[in-house]
């Protein structure tokens, strides 16, 4: 899984928690404003909460599209870091076992300035 994947799921579970959680701050603010103190104007924290709430919302929906999105137009990653694709490798065994693991076959440029002769 790469980088933005796991950074997308991850915005995605965070922003389910922040709606639920403001829908029970709003809902305490509209029908038991008296369990919250320390504000003047209960409306305007209602409204706030609704915004935030909706920020938490459009997080979910942009994260679950980037996730559908990777998931049926992702990359193929069958390249090395040299920029050479792979030879001989085939791109789908239909294996489930194999399907999350990847290899890096480069070694790096130190390796290479010691061994040459």
């Amino acid at each position: 899984m790469g980088e933005w994947q796991a950074t997308s799921q991850f915005c995605a579970v965070y922003s389910i928690v922040g709606v639920l959680f403001m829908f029970m701050v709003a809902m305490m603010l509209t029908y038991q404003p008296e369990l919250i103190a320390g504000f003047d104007d209960y409306e305007a924290a209602t409204k706030n909460t609704y915004g935030a709430m909706t920020f938490f919302f459009v997080t979910f929906v942009a994260s679950i599209v980037y996730l559908i999105k990777e998931s049926v137009f992702g990359t193929d990653d069958r390249t090395r870091q040299s920029g050479i694709e792979y030879e001989g490798i085939g791109s789908n065994s239909g294996s489930a076992i194999m399907e999350e693991y990847a290899m890096n076959l480069d070694l790096p440029p130190s390796i290479h300035a010691g061994y040459s002769t």
